[in-house]
C-alpha cells in the first residue's frame, strides 16, 4: 500500500511512503502451537497465549488474559 502525500514538504514535491502492517504479540504460549493445512493447502497456526496484565485489579493483584488466535 502506498499512501500518497499531497502537501509541499521539504523538498517541495509530492512523494510516496511504503506502509506496511505489522503486529508485535508478547506473551508465553499456553500450549504447543497446533499447525495444519485446509483443503485449498493454505497453511494455519492456532497458539493460545497468556498474556499478565500491567496493573493491579482493586485486590492488588495481577490478572492474566488469555487470547486464543489462529494464524
Amino acid at each position: 500500500m502506498f499512501v500518497k502525500i499531497s502537501k509541499n514538504n521539504y523538498y517541495g514535491f509530492e512523494r510516496r511512503i511504503n506502509m506496511l502492517n505489522q503486529i508485535v504479540i508478547v506473551g508465553r504460549l499456553v500450549k504447543n502451537p497446533e499447525l495444519r493445512q485446509t483443503d485449498s493447502g493454505k497453511k494455519v497456526t492456532n497458539i493460545t497465549l497468556a498474556v499478565p496484565r500491567s496493573y493491579k485489579n482493586a485486590k492488588g493483584e495481577y490478572e492474566t488474559d488469555f487470547s486464543a488466535t489462529r494464524y
